[in-house]
């Protein structure tokens, strides 16, 4: 398919297909595991790079192993940036056949650790502070004007934090990526409206595909 549009600005530029739980087959409870609806979700919509979002609750040791075998796997395909302090994303043109990986990084795992364990996590995988279904996140996660980062909310967060947040969310969003996925009680793979996620300039809204 022929490409007419520009594809040279940084990737927060851009909105891109996005999948959530990908590898279900059917439920968000008791459905089964595959690789099928990952390759038709791929055959649905993705034209340049893929980004891969991993759910990690690992240690850095293990986190070490994982990181070998996703290199081993796609090898030059896979996207290390030079820095890891990007001023900016590269553009979608450059990441033509390149594999990205979107995850937590083991310093901020590890500064999180103690604060878990005195608190119960919640169910969605946000990559901010947890936050009760009836509370607006903080804005801690607006305030590095210097790195460049992606951060996960669910459909709730973000309703919540739009509340009071909405031009933040839109500064954010001009610079950094923001991911949006369907609450956890969505059970049955139903999805919501995408339209407050685009309207904050959310580049990632992601949907059940199932």
């Amino acid at each position: 398919m022929q490409v007419h549009h520009d594809m040279n600005a940084p990737l927060s530029h851009y909105y891109l297909f996005t999948g959530h739980n990908s590898y279900l087959t059917g439920n968000q409870l008791s459905s089964k595991s595959s690789v099928d609806p990952i390759i038709k979700a791929l055959k649905r919509g993705v034209r340049y790079h893929v980004v891969i979002t991993f759910e990690d609750h690992l240690s850095s040791h293990l986190q070490a192993k994982v990181a070998k075998m996703v290199t081993k796997t796609f090898g030059d395909m896979l996207y290390c940036p030079k820095s890891d302090y990007l001023l900016e994303f590269p553009s979608p043109g450059s990441l033509k056949k390149r594999v990205l990986i979107s995850t937590k990084p083991p310093e901020y795992r590890n500064s999180r650790h103690g604060r878990n364990n005195k608190q119960k996590q919640d169910q969605d995988h946000s990559e901010d502070e947890k936050n009760s279904g009836n509370k607006a996140p903080d804005n801690k996660w607006l305030a590095d004007a210097v790195k460049v980062r992606r951060l996960s909310l669910s459909e709730q967060e973000l309703e919540n934090a739009a509340k009071t947040h909405g031009t933040d969310i839109v500064r954010f969003t001009q610079k950094n990526f923001l991911r949006v996925y369907p609450k956890g009680t969505r059970l049955n793979s139903s999805n919501y409206n995408p339209m407050l996620g685009w309207m904050h300039g959310a580049q990632m809204v992601a949907f059940n595909m199932q």
